[in-house]
């Protein structure tokens, strides 16, 4: 209502103005979601900080920047991140679908925890650039993989063989692919009777 008691009516836009919008839209990301500031400490309505999200958001691609890791020191965090550890094991996503990736990438890195390798790559891909729908593109259905394995590796099965991962230096796929950092496998000793 406006200031004389008069129900505003709104103006549908048209072709020029939606091009206009789309035009100023372009670089915009949404802010996450569920942010609630008086669990995080933050301002509603504020960016979230990249480095301490341990989830990247559905509404965006996986942040250029990976959660810290917990469990591991600053020293070897660097080097994991400068592709300074030797890759025991590499998979490749490329071609897979979600169900098939998700599956692929519980094997791979539950095997590679058995045999104690520490440093694993996998290659998401940096997507498509989109899927055609109704005559525009989808930007939702861009990288699916590089967005939900990140995901993938902080939820079980997998959150307690993966210590952290970050995305892989260009030679290895940049930010395609991600090194994964697994924990020691615990060897039960053997019990004297």
């Amino acid at each position: 209502m406006t200031e004389h008691g008069k129900k505003k009516t709104e103006k549908k836009p048209d072709a020029k103005d939606e091009t206009l919008w789309r035009s100023a839209m372009q670089d915009v990301k949404p802010l996450k979601k569920d942010v609630n500031p008086e669990k995080t400490g933050e301002p509603a309505g504020e960016p979230e900080d990249t480095a301490t999200n341990t989830q990247p958001s559905k509404t965006s691609d996986t942040p250029k920047e990976l959660p810290p890791a917990a469990g591991i020191d600053r020293r070897t965090e660097e080097k994991l991140r400068q592709g300074k550890f030797p890759i025991e094991g590499r998979l490749d996503l490329h071609g897979h679908t979600q169900a098939q990736a998700h599956n692929e990438l519980i094997q791979f890195v539950e095997r590679g925890f058995e045999q104690g390798q520490r440093c694993l790559l996998v290659i998401t891909g940096k997507g498509r650039g989109g899927e055609r729908k109704g005559g525009g593109w989808s930007e939702s259905e861009t990288g699916v993989l590089r967005r939900e394995v990140p995901r993938w590796l902080t939820e079980l099965p997998l959150a307690g063989k993966v210590i952290t991962f970050t995305h892989a230096q260009p030679k290895h796929g940049g930010e395609g692919a991600l090194y994964v950092y697994l924990r020691r496998k615990k060897t039960r000793k053997a019990s004297s009777q």
